[in-house]
Formats: structure tokens, C-alpha cells, sequence
């Protein structure tokens, strides 16, 4: 099945960095939502920040825009920290982990979270027969 992109997708603005704080804190929420419905529809666990700048995830090529690598950066640096992570806009819920945080160019993406796991393992072993 070919992946749907959400409308925000086609808005220009949507790719490049907002200066409004509120703006952009919804703009990050927007592009992590992306970024793991992307993930969880191609079965991605590893996300190459090299790889996927220049894929229809970061690049769309009818508006001709594109998230710059920087960007990308900033965006799962955002979805990496906790909910209570200080700094503005709070963070994107540890739905990421770099993998090489020195480098910043591949990261764990969490489409389901370690404990969200967990739960879908213990529903399936109470549901599953004895």
C-alpha cells in the first residue's frame, strides 16, 4: 500500500523552521507524528537522517521542499526528549534515540515506545489460549 501524507505535508511552510515558539512546538508535533507513521508504515526501526533527507519523507518534490539535514536534526532532537525536558516547547515524548548521539545521523524511532511494547505483548499473552 502506498503511504497517504497527511494535508500538512502540502503546505509549504511545513518545511521550513517556524519562529513563532507555538507555532513551531506545533509544527514539531506534526512532523514526529510524520516521521513515526512513516516509520510504522515501512516497517522502520532505523531511521538513516542521510538516507531520509532526500526521500519523500523530507522531500517533496511537487512543492520542490525539502527539510534541510540541520532540520531533520532539530526535529528528532525534539521528539528524543522526555514530555518534562526543560527548554521551550517540553520535547517529543522520547519517541527517538540517536544511535550515534556524537554524530546525530541515525536514530532509533519509536513508533511504539519500549513500554507501549510491552503492553501489546502482555494483551497478546492474556488474550492468547493456555
Amino acid at each position: 500500500a502506498t503511504f497517504v501524507f497527511p494535508p500538512t505535508y502540502s503546505f509549504p511552510p511545513f518545511f521550513t523552521p517556524q519562529p513563532n515558539s507555538s507555532t513551531r512546538l506545533s509544527q514539531l508535533q506534526k512532523w514526529s507524528s510524520l516521521i513515526q507513521s512513516w516509520c510504522r508504515h515501512h516497517r522502520i526501526y532505523r531511521l538513516s537522517l542521510i538516507e531520509a533527507v532526500d526521500s519523500p519523507l523530507f522531500h517533496n518534490p511537487v512543492l520542490r521542499k525539502r527539510v534541510s539535514l540541520s532540520e531533520a536534526r532539530a526535529i528528532v532532537d525534539w521528539m528524543a526528549r522526555g514530555e518534562d525536558d526543560s527548554g521551550s516547547g517540553g520535547g517529543g515524548g522520547r519517541r527517538a534515540e540517536w544511535i550515534d548521539p556524537a554524530g546525530k545521523t541515525s536514530a532509533w524511532i519509536w513508533w511504539r515506545r519500549p513500554e507501549e511494547w510491552a503492553g501489546v505483548l502482555m494483551d497478546w499473552v492474556s488474550a492468547s489460549p493456555h
